[in-house]
């Protein structure tokens, strides 16, 4: 993928990385920027509007949510306007505690899984993940909600750009959203796409999550940001519904692919990626589960 980054950005990035710690900032295209988790924090996004900076996933914590302020604040030289949640796990919205002055958005049914099972994301981050300051986030729910697909111009004049949260459904948890910039043609994934990192798919419809997945690869982006890992390009998608197709036949298997397969090669990649240890289980939970869990709706 060609960098749209100029030369000064790179002293940007590179400083706020050293500031801030757990990030790294990287233009993907102009006015937007990649801003990469590093020491097991997840990916967000920054764009800048004529309004202020819209981040999209806000953190694991308080700090998380105020380095990431930052860094908007320094790459836009704006305030932030707007926090999209792509998703209602912890990772990703506990760190809204930051960003009080900011619209706080994210689909009707992340905010009530949010109100339901709050407690369960606390415990969830403190004792499995072990993320600092969990047991101590304040509450802090979306106040802005939607029920299929929020636009957000991102200017008055009748050509600024838009930013479309589109809600894909139960997909990786019981609520999964994207962000998708049409005029730049960037697609923020959350966890939907992971690069080099297994997910946790407690929540997982596998089905639903392929899906998804073939509804994203049809916007045809020009880059791809993960909620993990490296930005790409649409093989980022395409890497991950092979990943979901392996954990399908892997779940039939008992996890034992065929000698000399290329599923066996693959798998052996798996092993390295991040997480592998502490969620693939929860991946072939999923595939042999094949659905929701019972009793469970569908949003």
């Amino acid at each position: 993928m060609t960098s749209h980054r100029p030369a000064g950005l790179l002293l940007t990035a590179a400083a706020l990385a050293a500031a801030c710690g757990c990030y790294d900032a990287r233009e993907v295209a102009p006015g937007t920027w990649a801003v990469l988790g590093r020491r097991g924090a997840a990916n967000s996004l920054v764009v800048r509007s004529e309004f202020g900076a819209l981040v999209v996933d806000a953190g694991a914590n308080l700090a998380a949510g105020e380095d990431l302020e930052a860094i908007a604040q320094k790459l836009t030289r704006k305030p932030v306007s707007y926090v999209v949640v792509t998703h209602p796990y912890g990772d990703r919205v506990f760190g809204c505690e930051a960003f009080l002055a900011a619209q706080i958005v994210a689909h009707e049914n992340v905010r009530r899984e949010l109100v339901d099972r709050w407690d369960e994301q606390v415990e969830f981050l403190d004792k499995t993940l072990g993320v600092p300051g969990a047991e101590r986030v304040r509450r802090v729910l979306p106040n802005l909600t939607y029920s299929d697909r929020l636009t957000l111009h991102l200017g008055v004049k009748p050509e600024a750009p838009t930013a479309e949260v589109i809600h894909v459904g139960r997909a990786h948890t019981r609520s999964d959203s994207a962000v998708w910039l049409p005029g730049a043609r960037v697609l923020f994934t959350g966890d939907l796409v992971l690069d080099g990192a297994v997910p946790y798919a407690r929540d997982a419809d596998l089905a639903a999550w392929r899906a998804a997945l073939v509804r994203l690869a049809r916007l045809e982006p020009k880059v791809v940001v993960p909620g993990r890992g490296e930005p790409g390009g649409p093989e980022r998608i395409a890497a991950m519904r092979v990943f979901l197709d392996d954990l399908a036949v892997l779940a039939k298997t008992d996890n034992t692919p065929e000698r000399g397969s290329d599923l066996e090669q693959r798998l052996r990649g798996y092993r390295r990626w991040t997480g592998y240890r502490e969620f693939f289980e929860t991946c072939l939970e999923a595939a042999r589960r094949g659905t929701a869990p019972p009793g469970t709706a569908r949003p």
